[in-house]
C-alpha cells in the first residue's frame, strides 16, 4: 500500500487555445472596400484595418496608438498590450495610410 498519491502533485493537462484563422486575400480586400471614402472616419477605419493586417495586432490594440506610437521615418509602431510594450513593423502602404 502506498503512503501517498504519486499523481497528487501533477497538474491537469492544460486546455487547447483556440487559433484564430488568418483572413484570406479577398476577405482583407472586402474589408478594405468596406472602409473606402475620404470622410474621417472612412480614412482612420481603412488605416485601422491596414495596420492590423500589417502587423498582426490584436483587435484591441490600435485603440491605445497615439501620434506618438508612430514612428513613420522606421516605419514602428510602439505597441502597449497586454505583455507591456513592444515594437512592430509596418509597411510602406500602411505607412503612407498613417
Amino acid at each position: 500500500m502506498l503512503d501517498a498519491n504519486p499523481v497528487a502533485s501533477i497538474n491537469p493537462p492544460k486546455e487547447a487555445r483556440h487559433v484564430v484563422k488568418a483572413l484570406t486575400v479577398e476577405q482583407i480586400q472586402k474589408v478594405l472596400a468596406a472602409a473606402e471614402g475620404r470622410d474621417f472616419e472612412a480614412v482612420r477605419n481603412h488605416a485601422i484595418v491596414l495596420v492590423l493586417v500589417d502587423t498582426g495586432l490584436r483587435p484591441g490594440e490600435p485603440v491605445n496608438l497615439t501620434v506618438e506610437s508612430v514612428d513613420l521615418e522606421r516605419q514602428v509602431l510602439s505597441i502597449f498590450g497586454k505583455t507591456g510594450e513592444r515594437y512592430v513593423r509596418f509597411g510602406a502602404r500602411t505607412g503612407k495610410t498613417l
